[in-house]
């Protein structure tokens, strides 16, 4: 079977990992795949996942009507040409454009996996329904609509109609995570540290995080945050440091591989979402044992536990609450890391890989 993945970006991130790991799985179960991307970078370059990468020029995150135009017709080009067997599309760019030019060259099997639907974000009423129409024309076209958690599973059923027995569950927890030997312990050197995982996009919070450690440093004067991660609000996000005071204390560390070995050097784990699906971070965080304080978005709850105390997002006084919950008890940061390891080890089990071979059956 060959099969085309396709995504508008190919920067390290949750999407792409997600891409890569059922790649592997793909590849080990004779299938092959190739990738699709408007932007190469650090997708393109895995080893061992694509048998060819494509480049779709005018594939972009930004909305530009003349260049998405080009996009759709280029897409439509290409899928005729090659012929493949299922194409399956992440991330909504790509997603949208790529189910409307699969159907229009008749590729046999159109899929999608949904990585924290665009339906959960906090918009204008407007723009909601601009969201909703596009889920909806690519729900109508989607013969497989993967959801990564139950939470979004239940989403997407209330919100748009799908072809009968299209949607589906299929959660990944990626080899890099299970095979990863990083195990969180509180030592005395890092016992303030902060981290927080994610590249720098508004959804990720950074800008609630950064008023939240401002009213914890008051209590804590030693405490630090590093954030791990790329991307436009970098700037932004250097200037409220500078506006807050917290310069020397805060730190933007930019891309790193080793993201376990990193949150297990660390007092705590933050994830201070406004929206996600299923973060990758969260479960690289859950993995180690660390001491885990986030948002209540996505499938968070979900996988964390109905019992976890998490905060409301946009809301950095709730995070600072927490947050000294965590902080001020060593029993407490054990209990926590527990907790989201066992959480983990659950997690795994419900994930079996040898459910790739039959997932466009």
């Amino acid at each position: 079977m060959r099969v085309l993945q396709l995504i508008t970006r190919s920067e390290l991130g949750g999407a792409q990992r997600y891409v890569a790991e059922l790649a592997r799985r793909q590849r080990a179960c004779g299938f092959d795949v190739e990738l699709a991307t408007g932007r190469l970078g650090w997708l393109s370059s895995q080893e061992g996942c694509f048998v060819r990468i494509h480049r779709i020029p005018d594939l972009l995150r930004e909305i530009s009507p003349a260049r998405d135009l080009s996009a759709l017709f280029g897409l439509v080009r290409f899928l005729r040409r090659e012929r493949f067997d299922v194409v399956h599309t992440h991330c909504n760019k790509a997603a949208l454009l790529g189910r409307i030019a699969a159907a229009i060259a008749h590729v046999p099997l159109i899929a999608h996996t949904s990585h924290g639907t665009i339906l959960a974000e906090a918009v204008s009423s407007a723009r909601h329904a601009m969201y909703l129409g596009a889920e909806q024309i690519g729900a109508i076209l989607t013969h497989r609509l993967f959801a990564i958690s139950e939470w979004e599973r239940a989403l997407l059923q209330r919100s748009v109609r799908t072809r009968p027995g299209a949607l589906r569950v299929m959660t990944l927890v990626p080899e890099h995570i299970r095979t990863s030997p990083a195990a969180w312990t509180l030592r005395e050197e890092w016992r303030w540290d902060l981290v927080a995982v994610g590249n720098l996009y508004p959804n990720k919070g950074y800008d609630v995080l950064l008023p939240a450690v401002a009213e914890l440093a008051r209590s804590y004067p030693l405490l630090r945050l590093t954030i791990y991660g790329d991307g436009p609000e970098q700037a932004s996000l250097e200037a409220q440091i500078e506006r807050l005071g917290l310069r020397g204390r805060v730190q933007l560390g930019g891309q790193v591989n080793e993201v376990a070995c990193r949150i297990a050097s660390a007092g705590v784990f933050v994830l201070p979402s406004r929206k996600e699906g299923l973060p990758l971070a969260l479960l690289e965080a859950m993995a180690t044992g660390a001491p885990i304080v986030a948002t209540d978005v996505g499938a968070v709850r979900e996988v964390l536990g109905a019992d976890v105390s998490l905060a409301r997002p946009r809301e950095p006084s709730e995070l600072a609450r927490l947050l000294d919950d965590v902080l001020s008890s060593d029993d407490r940061r054990r209990t926590a890391g527990c907790s989201g390891r066992a959480a983990y080890e659950r997690l795994v089990a419900r994930d079996d890989p040898s459910r790739t071979s039959a997932m466009y059956a």
